[in-house]
């Protein structure tokens, strides 16, 4: 606990250290919940009032929601690859197709997901 002018306390760096999921806050008094995407003052108990925080049945649902995702750079691709351009010719063969043959685009969902299953092996259905 950092205890400042009229005993109040300050974010910490070590607040971060500890959880990377706590940043600073708008001001010195506040903590930024990532997670949650909430902000918290420190301003009575410090580092308890981030604990009291992380405590919380919200946050804790959030956590796991969290921890059971994948990052979402795990689904993007390095611009300008050869395979980026395959992927997109997919795309495009595959939206000219229900667009010429007056399908939903509802459907194009399930073309997805059937060319997913049935070609396993390609990297370019999967994606």
């Amino acid at each position: 606990m950092s205890a400042a002018k009229k005993g109040k306390c300050h974010f910490l760096d070590e607040y971060t250290k500890e959880w990377s999921f706590i940043k600073k806050g708008r001001t010195d008094e506040e903590a930024l919940c990532v997670i949650c995407n909430c902000f918290l003052s420190v301003t009575h108990r410090g580092k308890a009032d981030v604990k009291h925080h992380i405590s919380t049945t919200n946050h804790k649902k959030k956590f796991a929601v969290v921890s059971t995702s994948s990052p979402i750079s795990k689904f993007m691709i390095k611009q300008d690859t050869q395979e980026e351009l395959l992927i997109t010719a997919a795309e495009l063969t595959a939206a000219y197709k229900v667009v010429k043959h007056h399908q939903s685009f509802s459907s194009l969902d399930c073309i997805v997901k059937l060319n997913a299953m049935m070609y396993s092996d390609s990297k370019i259905a999967a994606k």
